[in-house]
């Protein structure tokens, strides 16, 4: 899996690289994948979207058992990263 995760690292700009590396947290489990932090920014440009994958609080969780939704992914790594530029 590391490679893969730094293969889709690389596909970004190198600030971007940066910011990756230090701001989506992810978990494997029995039954889903967790990403984290859902912060307000995101849960503002991205609610409709992510409400299908609400975990806990600040946690979207993608079940084993379905495709993960990498575009939206992609949705919430960007808006994170526009959210850290502008701190």
């Amino acid at each position: 899996m590391k490679k893969t995760m730094d293969t889709y690292i690389a596909g970004f700009p190198p600030g971007t690289r940066k910011l990756l590396k230090r701001f989506i947290y992810f978990a494997g489990w029995k039954n889903h994948v967790s990403i984290y932090p859902v912060t307000r920014g995101i849960e503002r440009v991205l609610k409709r979207e992510i409400d299908p994958y609400r975990g806990g609080k600040g946690t979207l969780r993608f079940p084993l058992g379905a495709p993960l939704p990498m575009r939206l992914i992609r949705k919430i790594v960007a808006t994170r990263a526009t959210e850290l530029r502008g701190s």
